[in-house]
């Protein structure tokens, strides 16, 4: 049970990282399309707007922490759904306590079986 709490806090803080970064390349193409904008309203053209506006990086930063995001979703579902079937919820308990679909929880628990508790 140790290992499974550690993977626990260790999924979480992966996630929060993920957060953390996503949050943060949000910010920066939010201020990219405030920038775009204000170029464009200006009476710049589309070509040129495009042009002066850096954009290609940060899309690709921002693609890069979405898939991020949801990686540590997926491993942060997987540590919670094992803990919490090591203590003995069911599926269905997990499901709705924590609101994972119950097909997720089921493959979940079906790739990772409980451990027999002495």
């Amino acid at each position: 049970m140790d290992s499974i709490r550690a993977e626990v806090e260790a999924a979480a803080e992966a996630f929060i990282d993920a957060i953390a970064d996503l949050r943060q390349q949000l910010e920066i193409n939010e201020a990219l399309v405030h920038q775009a904008l204000n170029h464009f309203r200006s009476g710049a053209s589309m070509a040129r707007t495009m042009t002066e506006v850096p954009s290609a990086g940060a899309r690709a930063s921002a693609q890069d922490a979405v898939r991020s995001f949801y990686a540590g979703k997926n491993r942060m579902r997987v540590a919670v759904t094992t803990a919490a079937l090591e203590e003995g919820l069911s599926v269905a308990e997990i499901a709705e306590v924590f609101t994972i679909p119950h097909d997720v929880v089921a493959s979940i628990s079906a790739e990772h079986p409980r451990t027999e508790v002495s």
